[in-house]
C-alpha cells in the first residue's frame, strides 16, 4: 500500500502566559512517506503544565491505518486517528504534557514533535497535518518604568517598581523614557528594554545589561527609540533588536536571537549576533562583529577598520562599504551598492545584480556570479566558476581565475588590470576587450571564441602555461600575444589580426592552423616559432618578423592574399623538411614578398615555394634566399637581393619557364652546390654568379636579358641547349666554363670577357657574336663573329678556337702587340689560334705599344695561326696604330699571308710573293664578301 503524502498546510503553536503567545514558521515541504517534524521555536525557558494538539486529514478509516506521534527524544507518545475518517474532513487529537517534559524539551528554547503515518494510509484526497501547542508559565513579570531624579540605574528610588530591576523570580520588562539620560553603573539582568525617543542609556565600563531569553514574551528583546551607549569595558547581552534608535558600542555587545536595525548602530568593540542581523538603516563597524546567521542589508553599512563576519547568507539591497575584514562563511547576494577596499572572504556563491567594486582584496571561494556591473580594483582571488551573465565585469586590478570563466556579456581587463587564468578556459557568446595583461599561469587555458576577443595589452603564459587560441578573428590591433614559459597555440580557425606575437624566454608558439594577417613576430632570449607536422597556416597583409620563423616536416604558409613578410632585426625563416612537401604555397593569383633578412632551404626536394598560378610571385626584395630546394613560382629577385645555392652537392631550383625570372639583384652557385634557372631571364640590374666550383645551369632554351653573368675559378655555366644573350656582360675568371649544348648568341649590346689563360673555356655548337669577345682562353666552338669585336687579350693573350672562325663584315677584330713572344701578358703579343679554319673579313685593328717594342723587333709575328684548316676572304680595312686609343695611325708594317698563319713583318717580303699575295688577297676578300 502506497504511504500517505503529506502536505504541511500550516504549522504553528501559541502559548499564553500572560498574554504572551508562541507560533511556528510555517512548513511547506513534501513527505513520501516519510516522518513529519514540527518545531516550536522561541519556546517559554521555564514552563508550567501543557496540551498538544493535532490536526490531520487523510486516510484513517481502519485499525491498521493510523499516525504515531513522538516526542523530540523519538519516544512515542501513542498512535493516533486509527478507524477515524477516510479523507472526508479533519479529524483532531490531543495529549497532556507535564511540566517536568515541558521543562526539558524547552531548556534549548525549541520542542519539536514527530508524526509518521504507517504503511497501510493510502494516498486519498489532499492530506495535512499541523499542530497547536500551549502551556503556563510559573513565572512573575513586571514592568519597571524609569522615572528617576538622577541618572543612576542601580538606584531603586530612579524605578516605578522602587526596586532595581534584575531578574530573579520575577523578571523585569524595562522602559526608559520622558527625556531620561540614565547610566547603568552595575551589572543587571531584566527581561527586555524599551528605549523611547529622546532617552538615552549608558552601559559604562566594565559593567554589563543582560537581557535574558529565558522563553516568556519578548523576552531578551531590545527595543531602542533612543539613543544606546555601550562604553569600552561595558557589555551589553541581547536576544534580538528592533526599533528607531540608535546604537554605540564600544563594549561588548551580544544579541542572541538577532539584530534588527531601523536607525543608527555604531560598533567600535565587540557586536556578537547569534542570529540574524537586518539593517534598515546605518549599521558602521570599527570594531569586531559576528552575526551567527544571515546579515540583510536594506541601508548603509559600513565596515571601515575592523572585522566583520558572518555565518550565514549576506543579502545586500542597498549600501555596504568594507575598508577593512569581512567574512562570510555562506553566500553573498548583492541587489544595492557594495564596496571593498578591505578584506573580503566569501565562502559560497556571490551573486552581483547590481554595483559592486572591489578596490582591496576579494577571496571567492565558491561561483561569481554577475548580472549587472562588478569592478575589481584590486585583488580578485577565485576559486571556482565565474559568470557573468548579462552585465560588465571590469578588471583593472588582479583577478585570479582557478575556474571556468563563462562570459555572455562583457568582459573588460583594463590598462592597469591582470587576469590571471589558472589552467581555466573563457567560454562564452560575450566579448572580452583586454588592455592590460591576461595571464595562462600554469596548466592549459583556452579562448573557445575569438571573434569575441580584443586585445590591445598582453595575452601571455607562464609557469610553463599553455594558452589555446579558438576559432574566430582575433583584432589583436596594438596587442601582443607573448609566449614566455609557456606554450602559445593556434586552432584551425584562429585568425589574428594584427598586433604582435612574441616568443620569450623559454616560450614556443606554434603557429600550425594559425592565420596571421599584419602580425609582428618577435623574439627575446631563446623563445621559438615553429610550425611542424603535415600542418597549414596562412598568412597575410604585413607579417613583421623578428626572429627565425621555422617550417618543418610537411608544414605549410598558405598565402591566399598578397602577402608581404618583412624580416626585421636577425628575423630569418628556415623552411626545413624530411617527410612532405614544406615551405610556402601561393594561392589565387596572390604574391608573396619577402623583405629583408634571409630564407634558408634545407632539403632541395622538400623545400619549396609553389604557386597554384602563374600570376603568382615569390618576389625577394632586399633579402637573401639561399640553400636547397624548389621555387616554382614566378620569381622577382629585386636589387641588393640575392638567391644562393650553397649546399655544397644539392640544388636550388627555379623552376618557372613560362612566367620567367626576373633578377635585379644576384643569381648565385657556390660552394660546390648547383643554381637551376629554368625560364627567360630578365637579368637588368642583375647579377649571376657561378662561384667556388659551382654550377648554375639554365634548361632548355634559355635567354638572359641585361644585367652581367660572372663565371668564377672552377665555376661553370651550363645551358642545356642553347643561350639568348641580350645586352649581358659576362665575366670569366681562369678556371670559368660556360658550355652551351647548342648556339651561344651574343647580342650587339653583350660582352664576353674570358680569363687571362687558355683554361678559361667557352663551349658551345657555336657562338655567334654581335657584341664584345675579350680576354684570353678556349672557344671550343664555331665563331661566327658576324659584327661584333674580338680584342684578344685584356694585356696581350691568345684566344683558342676549336673550331672554325668566321670574321663577318661588320666585324672587328682588335690585336694588340707589346713585344715579340706570343700571349705573353708583359713582352707579348695577342694571338688567335684556329683549330679549323679561318675565313677573314671587316677590321683588323693592330696596336702596337711602341714603349715596349720597336718597329724592327717585328719579325714573323704570327697573328692567326690554322696549322689544320685553310684561309680564305679578306678584311675590308687593315689598321696599325700606335696607341690603344687608335687616333694615332703607324706606318712601315707589312702583313704576310702564310701556309697556316697570317703573320706581321717590319720587312717587306720579296716583290713576287708581295705581288701575288695581292691577287690572292683580293680574290679571298670577294669570296668572304659575297659569303656575308
Amino acid at each position: 500500500m502506497k504511504a500517505l503524502i503529506f502536505f504541511l498546510c500550516l504549522c504553528w503553536a501559541s502559548v499564553y502566559l500572560q498574554a504572551y503567545s508562541f507560533t511556528t514558521s510555517t512548513q511547506t515541504n513534501l513527505y513520501t512517506p516519510n516522518t513529519l517534524t514540527f518545531t516550536f521555536s522561541n519556546t517559554p525557558l521555564s514552563a508550567g503544565t501543557g496540551t498538544l494538539y493535532i490536526y490531520a486529514l487523510g486516510d484513517f478509516n481502519a485499525s491498521s491505518e493510523y499516525a504515531t506521534l513522538k516526542d523530540e527524544n523519538g519516544n512515542s507518545l501513542g498512535n493516533l486517528f486509527a478507524s477515524t475518517n477516510q479523507s472526508q474532513s479533519q479529524v483532531s487529537a490531543s495529549i497532556s504534557l507535564s511540566q517536568a517534559s515541558l521543562n526539558s524539551w524547552a531548556s534549548n528554547g525549541s520542542i519539536s514533535f514527530s508524526l509518521k503515518p504507517s504503511s497501510a494510509v493510502n494516498n486519498i484526497g489532499s492530506p495535512y497535518a499541523y499542530m497547536k501547542l500551549t502551556y503556563t508559565d510559573a513565572v512573575t513579570l513586571a514592568t519597571a518604568n524609569w522615572t528617576g531624579a538622577n541618572s543612576n540605574w542601580n538606584t531603586a528610588s530612579n524605578w516605578s517598581t522602587s526596586a532595581v530591576p534584575n531578574n530573579g523570580t520575577t523578571k523585569y520588562n524595562v522602559n526608559i523614557n520622558n527625556g531620561s539620560q540614565v547610566t547603568l553603573n552595575t551589572t543587571s539582568t531584566v527581561n527586555s528594554l524599551a528605549i523611547s525617543s529622546g532617552n538615552k542609556l549608558t552601559i559604562s565600563s566594565a559593567n554589563m545589561l543582560t537581557l535574558s531569553n529565558d522563553g516568556t514574551t519578548n523576552a531578551g528583546k531590545l527595543t531602542n527609540n533612543g539613543n544606546m551607549v555601550v562604553n569600552s569595558g561595558g557589555s551589553l547581552s541581547i536576544n534580538s533588536l528592533d526599533g528607531t534608535g540608535s546604537i554605540a558600542n564600544s563594549g561588548t555587545m551580544t544579541a542572541t536571537a538577532g539584530i534588527t536595525n531601523n536607525n543608527s548602530v555604531t560598533n567600535s568593540g565587540t557586536m556578537n549576533v547569534n542570529g540574524a542581523l537586518t539593517n534598515s538603516n546605518s549599521l558602521a563597524n570599527t570594531g569586531t562583529t559576528s552575526v551567527s546567521s544571515n546579515l540583510t542589508n536594506n541601508g548603509t553599512i559600513t565596515n571601515s577598520s575592523g572585522s566583520m563576519s558572518v555565518t550565514g547568507t549576506v543579502s545586500n539591497a542597498s549600501s555596504f562599504t568594507n575598508n577593512a575584514t569581512v567574512t562570510a562563511s555562506s553566500t553573498l547576494s548583492n541587489t544595492g551598492t557594495l564596496s571593498n577596499t578591505g578584506t573580503m572572504t566569501v565562502t559560497g556563491a556571490i551573486t552581483n545584480s547590481s554595483s559592486m567594486t572591489n578596490s582591496g582584496t576579494l577571496n571567492a571561494n565558491s561561483t561569481i556570479t554577475n548580472s549587472s556591473t562588478l569592478t575589481n580594483n584590486g585583488t580578485v582571488n577565485a576559486s571556482s566558476t565565474i559568470t557573468n551573465s548579462s552585465g560588465t565585469l571590469t578588471n583593472n586590478g588582479t583577478l585570479n581565475a582557478s575556474g571556468t570563466i563563462t562570459n555572455n556579456s562583457s568582459l573588460v581587463v583594463g590598462s592597469a588590470g591582470t587576469l590571471k587564468l589558472n589552467g581555466v578556459s573563457v567560454t562564452g557568446t560575450g566579448t572580452v576587450s583586454n588592455s592590460g595583461t591576461i595571464t595562462v599561469n600554469g596548466g592549459s587555458s583556452t579562448f573557445s571564441n575569438l571573434s569575441k576577443l580584443v586585445n590591445a595589452g598582453v595575452l601571455q603564459t607562464a609557469n610553463n602555461g599553455t594558452l589555446n587560441l579558438g576559432s574566430g578573428t582575433l583584432n589583436n590591433t596594438l596587442g601582443t600575444i607573448k609566449a614566455e614559459n609557456g606554450t602559445v597555440n593556434f586552432s584551425n580557425s584562429s585568425v589574428i589580426n594584427n598586433g604582435t606575437i612574441l616568443a620569450a624566454t623559454n616560450g614556443i608558439v606554434n603557429l600550425k592552423n594559425a592565420t596571421l594577417n599584419n602580425v609582428s613576430l618577435e623574439k627575446s632570449s631563446n623563445g621559438q616559432y615553429k610550425q611542424t607536422g603535415n600542418s597549414n597556416m596562412w598568412m597575410m597583409g604585413l607579417i613583421q618578423n623578428n626572429d627565425l620563423l621555422s617550417l618543418e616536416d610537411g608544414a605549410q604558409s598558405i598565402i591566399n592574399s598578397d602577402t608581404t613578410i618583412k624580416n626585421l632585426g636577425t628575423g630569418s625563416i628556415t623552411v626545413g623538411g624530411t617527410g612532405s612537401d614544406t615551405g610556402f604555397q601561393l594561392t589565387d593569383g596572390k604574391n608573396l614578398t619577402v623583405e629583408g633578412g634571409t630564407i634558408q632551404m634545407n632539403s632541395e626536394n622538400k623545400s619549396k615555394i609553389t604557386a597554384t598560378q602563374l600570376a603568382s610571385q615569390f618576389i625577394n626584395k632586399g633579402g637573401k634566399l639561399k640553400g636547397a630546394g624548389q621555387i616554382q613560382a614566378a620569381l622577382q629577385n629585386l636589387a641588393n637581393s640575392s638567391i644562393e645555392a650553397d649546399i655544397a652537392g644539392k640544388v636550388l631550383q627555379v623552376l618557372n619557364n613560362l612566367s620567367g625570372i626576373k633578377n635585379q639583384g644576384q643569381l648565385r652557385a657556390l660552394n660546390q652546390a648547383k643554381l637551376y634557372l629554368d625560364g627567360v631571364i630578365d637579368n637588368a640590374a642583375g647579377k649571376i654568379e657561378a662561384l667556388n666550383n659551382s654550377t648554375v645551369e639554365i634548361a632548355s632554351n634559355g635567354s638572359i636579358n641585361g644585367g652581367s653573368l660572372n663565371i668564377d675559378t672552377q665555376g661553370k655555366l651550363l645551358v642545356q641547349q642553347g643561350l639568348q644573350a641580350q645586352g649581358l656582360k659576362v665575366t670569366m675568371n681562369n678556371g670559368g666554363n660556360i658550355t652551351v649544348g647548342n648556339t651561344l648568341n651574343l647580342d650587339n649590346t653583350s660582352s664576353l670577357a674570358l680569363g687571362t689563360s687558355r683554361d678559361t673555356v667557352v663551349q658551345a655548337g657555336q657562338i655567334v657574336n654581335s657584341g664584345v669577345i675579350s680576354g684570353s682562353g678556349t672557344l671550343d666552338a664555331q665563331v661566327v663573329n658576324s659584327d661584333g669585336t674580338i680584342k684578344v687579350g685584356n694585356s696581350p693573350g691568345i684566344i683558342n678556337i676549336t673550331g672554325d672562325l668566321l670574321l663577318g663584315a661588320g666585324s672587328v677584330t682588335e690585336m694588340e702587340i707589346w713585344g715579340t713572344t706570343p700571349g705573353d701578358s708583359i713582352n707579348g703579343y695577342d694571338q688567335i689560334i684556329i683549330g679549323g679554319n679561318i675565313v677573314y673579313g671587316g677590321i683588323l685593328d693592330v696596336i702596337v705599344d711602341l714603349q715596349k717594342v720597336a718597329i724592327q723587333q717585328l719579325l714573323n709575328i704570327d697573328l692567326f695561326k690554322f696549322a689544320n684548316g685553310t684561309a680564305s676572304g679578306a678584311f675590308s680595312q687593315i689598321r696599325f696604330w700606335q696607341n690603344a686609343e687608335k687616333t694615332v695611325a703607324l706606318s712601315g708594317l707589312h702583313l704576310y699571308h702564310n701556309a697556316h698563319s697570317l703573320s706581321l713583318n717590319s720587312v717587306p717580303e720579296p716583290s713576287t710573293f708581295f705581288l701575288f699575295f695581292i691577287p690572292v688577297f683580293l680574290l679571298v676578300y670577294r669570296r668572304f664578301h659575297s659569303r656575308f
